[in-house]
C-alpha cells in the first residue's frame, strides 16, 4: 500500500472524526449509512463479529449505553487505488457491567473502500482497549 493518497486519507480521517458526533448524538441511522458498507463487519472485543448495516444500528444502540463522551485520533491512512486501512486511537467514558465508570483507551483498525459513487466506506472495523477491564 501506497501512503502518498493524500485525498483518501482526507477523506477517511474526516469520516473517523465524524464518527464520535453521530455516536455521543445517538445518531446511529446516519453513522451506519455515511461510514460503512452494506455487507460492513464489525469485531469488537468479547462479543461476536456483527455485519450489516442494520445489526451494526442495534449494536451501536446497546453500545451507546455503556460508552460515551468518545473521542477519536485518527492516525495514518495507508492506501492502494480503491482500498485503504487506516488506524487510530480513542477515549470513551465507560459504565462497566459492575457499574463502575472508567475512562476506556485504546486503538482500532478499519478497512475502508472507495465505493462507486466516489465516497470512502468502510467494510471492516475492529477495536481494543488497552485497559485490562475492557
Amino acid at each position: 500500500m501506497n501512503r502518498s493518497n493524500p485525498e483518501a486519507t482526507k477523506a477517511i480521517q474526516g469520516l473517523q472524526l465524524e464518527f464520535p458526533r453521530l455516536f455521543n448524538g445517538g445518531n446511529y441511522e446516519a453513522l451506519v449509512n455515511t461510514h460503512y458498507t452494506e455487507d460492513a463487519t464489525f469485531l469488537p472485543p468479547g462479543v461476536p463479529a456483527v455485519s450489516g448495516r442494520a445489526a451494526l444500528r442495534g449494536f451501536f444502540q446497546e453500545m451507546g449505553k455503556a460508552y460515551s463522551n468518545v473521542r477519536i485520533a485518527p492516525g495514518p491512512v495507508e492506501s492502494s487505488g480503491d482500498l485503504a486501512v487506516a488506524q487510530g486511537t480513542y477515549r470513551a467514558d465507560l459504565v462497566l457491567p459492575d457499574g463502575r465508570k472508567v475512562e476506556d483507551r485504546g486503538k482500532f483498525l478499519e478497512g475502508w473502500r472507495k465505493t462507486a459513487d466516489g465516497t470512502w466506506k468502510c467494510f471492516a472495523d475492529t477495536f481494543t482497549s488497552d485497559l485490562e477491564h475492557a
